[in-house]
């Protein structure tokens, strides 16, 4: 966890998760972390985590995981396609995935509205099939940076907004597997395979 500008670990899952993408949506009314589309066996799936107890996990001294966490007390479908090395997006509040590995160019939508949720098909990723991306959830859009494709690693720089996709540029140059984070009005680029030095 980060508590005071410090990185901090308070324990251990008590299941494997390599590789894997999270995200913290509200869904049932429960703030709820999603583990999804780990590596080798959930490409579909995602693990759910709910908290049994109020307080911040700061202030817990002797953190075991089953008596602060509950695993699938909600229940999310499988996605209707596998998107390892991909990342989870926040778009309107909902959970975005697009392609990954063997998801190629499908961008799915985790409808958590309804009881229960369900996966909704959106429109392809129309440029190529995409891995390996940094994404950046905005108020009303969602941009991918770089990636993976059958081209090889891109500089491509895309948003989909009101479920229509644009291309808004290039990156300096291409990148994979890089991280990025919004602060405020701007969006950092830390560096993957590619590159090097952080952008903004």
């Amino acid at each position: 966890m980060v508590t005071e500008c410090t990185v901090r670990r308070i324990g251990d899952l008590t299941f494997d998760f390599p590789h894997g993408s999270c995200g913290t949506f509200m869904i049932n009314s429960l703030p709820t972390i999603l583990l999804c589309f780990e590596w080798m066996t959930r490409h579909k799936g995602c693990r759910s985590l709910t908290r049994r107890n109020d307080g911040p996990l700061s202030d817990i001294k002797d953190f075991v995981f089953d008596a602060e966490f509950e695993v699938n007390k909600v229940t999310i479908p499988d996605s209707a396609y596998p998107h390892w090395l991909a990342t989870i997006a926040n778009y309107f509040g909902l959970p975005l995935i697009l392609g990954g590995s063997t998801g190629k160019n499908k961008l799915e939508m985790l409808n958590t509205i309804k009881s229960p949720p369900s996966w909704i098909e959106l429109e392809d990723y129309p440029y190529s099939n995409i891995s390996g991306y940094a994404v950046a959830s905005t108020r009303n859009s969602v941009i991918y940076f770089g990636g993976w494709s059958e081209e090889g690693v891109v500089d491509r720089v895309a948003e989909f907004k009101n479920l229509q996709w644009n291309l808004l540029g290039h990156l300096a140059g291409p990148r994979y597997k890089h991280h990025s984070i919004k602060m405020r009005n701007k969006i950092y680029l830390f560096p993957g395979l590619g590159a090097w030095k952080i952008s903004k």
